[in-house]
């Protein structure tokens, strides 16, 4: 799988104008059919150490099927199965592809709020070299967009904060604080479309043993990400989304006295198949 959303964004970007449509909807609805999105994620930490430099990269590709069903106190019942789940780890914390073939075709149950993410209820056991590197409930969390609430103006800004907890060989807590606007109007593959994006602080932490690692380690890191969507405001459908950031920071390895200079970089690309 390549995905092709680089290319998409980089369109978006240039065909963007200010201003939205007043009145659009910008809320969920019902699935009248799943929708087949195509996910990149790639996240890489890199620390440098008394004992030389640790690094740790991870990609994933994945294709999954995603239905929103009937709205419920928190939001809509969602349903999301993995067609497709390519997992590759690389660097001295470890490395190789990793089979995914458990979790293929295996719903995923949860909540989706207005704010776009996901909260899973209901899941698949994952195997465990799967989950030293990839938490793919994670993956659901910030899939889709966060749409301004009811009452938000046409030109008007909303808050946007979140917080992603991923299970793997180090328990990481992704915090984004910021702020989403909606700054233009584009035409995606032909489709009329609303472009919103969403800038602020990350904040992660987390905790654990990887391999190659020492010890336990705990990590703490700080910076900064942007989150750029495309949505069909007559169907209600995201269509194209890009995120990135990137945090600075240290792990501490512990029984040792040791603050080792540390940075991470995440990218996630998602666009609609269908």
């Amino acid at each position: 799988m390549r995905s092709r959303a680089s290319a998409v964004i980089a369109s978006i970007l240039t065909a963007a104008c200010a201003g939205a449509t007043a009145g659009s909807p910008f809320e969920f609805r019902p699935s009248d059919a799943p929708h087949s999105y195509e996910v990149t994620v790639s996240g890489d930490v890199v620390a440098d150490t008394p004992m030389g430099r640790m690094t740790s990269e991870t990609d994933s590709e994945a294709t999954l099927s995603l239905e929103i069903g009937e709205m419920v106190e928190d939001g809509w019942t969602v349903s999301a199965t993995f067609d497709a789940l390519e997992v590759n780890a690389r660097g001295s914390m470890g490395g190789g592809s990793v089979n995914t073939d458990g979790i293929i075709g295996k719903p995923f149950i949860g909540v989706l709020s207005n704010a776009g993410t996901i909260s899973v209820t209901e899941s698949p056991n994952v195997s465990s070299r799967l989950s030293d590197n990839l938490d793919p409930g994670a993956l659901l969390m910030e899939l889709l967009a966060p749409l301004p609430p009811a009452g938000t103006p046409p030109n008007g800004s909303w808050p946007v904060n979140t917080s992603v907890v991923s299970d793997a060989a180090i328990r990481l807590t992704s915090t984004f604080s910021g702020t989403a606007r909606i700054t233009g109007d584009t035409v995606w593959n032909g489709i009329s479309a609303a472009v919103i994006v969403a800038e602020g602080t990350l904040e992660i932490e987390g905790s654990g043993a990887p391999a190659g690692a020492p010890a336990e380690m705990d990590l703490i890191m700080e910076g900064e990400s942007t989150r750029l969507y495309v949505w069909d405001s007559a169907r209600r459908v995201m269509l194209a989304s890009l995120v990135t950031g990137e945090a600075d920071g240290s792990l501490s390895i512990r029984g040792m006295d040791i603050q080792i200079p540390a940075n991470f970089e995440q990218r996630q690309e998602v666009t609609l198949r269908r």
